[in-house]
């Protein structure tokens, strides 16, 4: 009832089921991300073209590829842009070997150029980046050679005989300095009608614009000063005898008289405050007063210009003169009034009731017993005074604060007269 044909198509079919029947599990073909090679089932997961050939994770590549250099080494580089494994936490560092290592710190201590770092690097190279040098290392140090024709200014290559566009009297001459600008010759033309010196550009007709004195600039003057004068910024000013103070200038003159003046109780001026030039003339109104040295009531010497800068009511007295003994209330009532607004109020006793030079005893019973305490002075021969009462006794002068006598007789010394040479208050 079957034909040859059925009887073929049966018997295929049992052998596949009892084939089937005797395996305990069917297998996989393990392909994913693979294009070539072994399945794991006996089989391929595909076939290359004759120009490829199948790697070994599946994959179809270039004959000619590169093949990763990975034999002994187990991270870092394969060679072929690829890398032979990466390091476990333990050991993370990779060293030039291709091992695994603890982490490693380069170590360039000391080291000058191209040292090696302890961790497969260098530690520098010597390159200054400029292309008018020759870098190299020598010795473990960095020798930097400038090429012939250059010289390195500021950092920058500059050619030979370049010139400085900041400077047209400085240019590079490597034969004289290969670091630092080279000054012209002086002399040299630069700009408009304008000469090098020194390495400036100097223009001679503009130098001594304004100056009478000084440098020019170009090597010159611009003129010179006289006898105690000094040049300052151009101008010629005297003032030797800003540094002498006093006495002789130098140069046939004088700074004035030098003031020395002697330690007492009494108000005294700074002695460099006085004007060189003062100098006394004659007890006149609105001349100077001469200056004068005496003895007070203590001993000590007593000299008029100490008082420079306060008004002076002087007085000279004589003991055997009624009218002087008439006027002692009145001096030292102006003395109570005006001494605390600066005014200086002076006796000179001329001659003891006795008509002789008071001593120092006469002296100190003038002043107790006419309740005096303002400056007494004793005249002890009669030497100061003479000049000063050629009208009589008694004699009386108010002097200003620049020692200029404002009133040369007693009657013209009223209080307005006082008040008018007092400072402003």
């Amino acid at each position: 009832m079957f034909g040859r044909r059925t009887w073929a198509l049966l018997a295929i079919f049992i052998s596949i089921t009892l084939a089937g029947c005797g395996s305990s599990s069917t297998c996989t073909p393990s392909c994913d991300g693979r294009e070539c090679g072994d399945n794991g089932c006996g089989g391929v997961c595909g076939k290359c073209t004759e120009s490829n050939s199948c790697s070994s994770d599946g994959q179809c590549v270039s004959s000619n590829a590169c093949t990763p250099a990975c034999d002994g080494r187990s991270c870092g580089d394969d060679g072929c842009g690829g890398s032979c494994g990466t390091c476990p936490e333990q050991t993370p560092s990779c060293n030039a070997d291709g091992q695994c290592v603890e982490e490693c710190i380069p170590d360039c201590g000391g080291m000058n150029c191209n040292g090696d770092d302890g961790c497969g690097g260098t530690c520098y190279t010597c390159d200054d980046g400029r292309e008018c040098t020759t870098d190299s290392c020598e010795k473990g140090a960095c020798n930097i050679s400038i090429s012939s024709g250059y010289c390195v200014i500021s950092g920058k290559c500059v050619v030979e005989n370049a010139p400085d566009f900041e400077n047209p009297c400085q240019y590079c001459s490597p034969s004289d300095m290969v670091t630092a600008w080279t000054p012209l010759p002086d002399a040299t033309v630069c700009e408009t009608d304008g000469a090098c010196h020194a390495g400036q550009c100097c223009h001679i007709d503009q130098a001594c614009e304004g100056k009478e004195c000084g440098d020019d600039g170009c090597g010159g003057s611009c003129g010179a000063c006289d006898c105690g004068e000094s040049c300052q910024e151009g101008t010629c000013i005297f003032n030797v005898c800003d540094e002498l103070g006093c006495g002789p200038d130098g140069c046939g003159g004088d700074c004035g008289l030098c003031f020395d003046f002697p330690y007492n109780s009494w108000f005294s001026a700074e002695e460099e405050s006085l004007p060189y030039d003062l100098a006394g003339t004659q007890w006149t109104q609105g001349e100077t007063a001469p200056d004068f040295t005496l003895t007070d009531t203590n001993g000590d010497a007593v000299e008029l210009y100490q008082f420079y800068g306060r008004p002076v009511f002087l007085s000279v007295l004589a003991g055997w003169d009624t009218a002087s003994m008439g006027l002692t209330d009145s001096i030292e009532g102006i003395w109570q009034n005006y001494k605390d607004q600066g005014l200086m109020v002076v006796v000179i006793l001329a001659e003891d009731e006795n008509q002789n030079p008071p001593s120092a005893a006469s002296l100190d019973n003038f002043a107790a017993s006419h309740g005096l305490t303002c400056v007494v002075l004793a005249d002890s021969d009669l030497h100061i005074s003479k000049a000063m009462v050629e009208g009589g006794f008694p004699a009386a002068y108010l002097i200003d604060s620049q020692m200029t006598v404002v009133h040369d007789s007693m009657g013209d010394i009223t209080d307005e007269a006082l008040q008018g040479v007092l400072p402003e208050s």
